[in-house]
């Protein structure tokens, strides 16, 4: 079944922009709910709506797991109804069917057949269970209150001010007690980053907004980095990243940051590293666990490739290995058999504080001297 899924997986890779343009066309030829004057515009719209789809849907096939494109379904069928209420919703709905049945007519007959199946699931998942929207977060308590203010100046594009808030709440200068750094970093700016999302997915906030929120909240992480207390050195190394096509590493790099006051010396790579790299990185520092992070579903087969890539270089049969990320949602339902164990990962950290733990249950603390 998994080589099968690569192969499928490929076949719709090679195929996107055509089944996109196929599925737009029919969607707009046949559905008169999203027909509108300027019928260049819709199929324009409708082919960029499926050409997104297709790789979570080819990364759903390559992990054989429905639950990839099924989740991401659900979070663009939320999208479309912020945005156009009930119509576009149902146009969203349709736009699967059309894309699903272009597959089934350009693809051969089995790799058509897996292919549907996954949409079927999505399709049948959002009727049976219309998604609703996260709640907002609670702003009644001080946390809530400095997360609100903090956004509050983010979106008004004043990133001194939002720096100042969260460096006058760890020094104590706001009027209360000081905040430690630690709850700082996990209450407070990755909770920040989270409802901004929550913002953009429900037409609450602008691409703009969301890109200049995220680099003020990394500045702001850089600047408290040197307030942290940090344990004397434990002789572990660790290496972070986002895999290769993750543009998001807020999260990642706070679990590095956070590593490294627990005593860890931590090589931090940043954002869509590619897989190579990162086995490199891992052998050249003697790294003792590698922590990797995916945003979205379709960068699970690049999770798979760099494990692939670390497993077959010097220290691949040594080094631990800790996945984690939003692309991981949904996938973790089998306690027996989930998806990253199958990728040969050691670990899976559904958010930061069990990253801590993990880390530390998967490489327990120095017995080594001379690497600090």
């Amino acid at each position: 079944m998994i080589s099968n899924g690569h192969m499928v997986a490929e076949l719709l890779n090679a195929s996107a922009s055509g089944i996109a343009a196929m599925a737009a066309d029919k969607l707009v030829n046949e559905r008169a709910a999203v027909r509108s004057e300027h019928r260049a515009d819709a199929v324009r719209t409708w082919r960029e709506c499926v050409s997104s789809r297709l790789p979570f849907l080819a990364a759903a096939v390559s992990t054989a797991c429905p639950r990839v494109f099924v989740e991401q379904a659900r979070w663009a069928h939320t999208a479309y109804a912020s945005r156009g209420g009930e119509p576009a919703a149902l146009a969203f709905s349709a736009s699967l069917e059309c894309m699903r049945d272009v597959i089934c007519e350009q693809l051969p007959p089995e790799a058509a057949r897996l292919a549907a199946t996954y949409v079927d699931h999505a399709i049948d998942s959002i009727r049976v269970s219309p998604p609703n929207p996260a709640p907002p977060m609670d702003a009644s308590t001080r946390i809530g209150r400095l997360i609100s203010r903090y956004l509050a100046a983010v979106l008004e594009g004043d990133r001194r001010a939002a720096a100042m808030l969260i460096l006058d709440a760890a020094r104590g200068d706001d009027g209360s007690a000081a905040l430690p750094v630690r709850s700082l970093l996990l209450d407070v700016l990755v909770p920040a980053q989270i409802e901004l999302g929550r913002m953009w997915h429900l037409n609450e906030a602008t691409v703009a907004e969301e890109h200049f929120a995220t680099a003020t909240t990394q500045m702001v992480v850089s600047q408290l980095f040197s307030m942290l207390r940090f344990s004397p050195r434990n002789g572990l190394v660790a290496v972070a990243a986002s895999v290769e096509g993750n543009a998001h590493d807020v999260g990642v790099r706070v679990l590095a940051d956070l590593l490294e006051a627990e005593g860890w010396r931590v090589v931090y790579l940043g954002a869509s590293v590619p897989a190579e790299d990162l086995a490199q990185a891992v052998d050249m520092f003697e790294a003792d666990l590698l922590c990797v992070s995916a945003g979205l579903g379709s960068q699970l087969p690049a999770v798979a490739r760099t494990i692939e890539a670390v497993r077959a270089a010097g220290r691949g049969r040594q080094v631990k290995i800790m996945v984690g990320g939003g692309g991981f949602a949904g996938t973790c339902e089998s306690e027996a058999d989930p998806l990253w164990r199958r990728f040969g990962a050691d670990g899976f950290a559904a958010n930061i504080d069990d990253g801590l733990r993990i880390a530390g249950q998967l490489c327990p603390a120095a017995k080594k001297t001379g690497r600090d």
